[in-house]
């Protein structure tokens, strides 16, 4: 799991899962049993779980995104004072349960996979920043 952009007042939580339905689908239901909305997406997420997923380990991009504080990351603009407490408060609650559920699993819900679909997003990606 990769949290990324997070602290934003104003915004929602997303997550993109690099890997394949299946884990899409329990990582999604575990968060709907918990009562946390997270916009679950499956895909590749410009972060550092691009080389991993790379080699076949799949991930899960957890960002909370809107806001200023996502608007100016990584610019000159980056500044603290755009991210409060309240801006992580449903981030760090996702990656609780999600972190609690997989922890505490006997045996995991889904296989180490990647789809087809996703390795092409990969691979595109890639390849347009050599």
């Amino acid at each position: 799991m990769n949290l990324d952009v997070g602290g934003a007042p104003v915004g929602h939580v997303m997550a993109r899962i690099t890997g394949d339905e299946k884990i899409k689908s329990v990582v999604e239901g575990y968060w709907k049993e918990s009562g946390i909305h997270v916009e679950v997406k499956k895909g590749i997420y410009s972060s550092d779980s691009v080389p991993f997923a790379k080699e076949g380990v799949p991930f899960v991009n957890l960002a909370r995104v809107g806001g200023l504080a996502s608007f100016n990351i990584h610019t000159k603009n980056d500044r603290g004072f755009y991210l409060n407490r309240k801006g992580f408060e449903k981030y760090f609650e996702a990656a609780r349960i999600l972190i609690d559920r997989l922890a505490n699993a006997s045996l995991l819900p889904f296989e180490r996979c990647i789809d087809e679909e996703v390795k092409k997003e990969i691979n595109e990606y890639l390849k347009e920043r050599i």
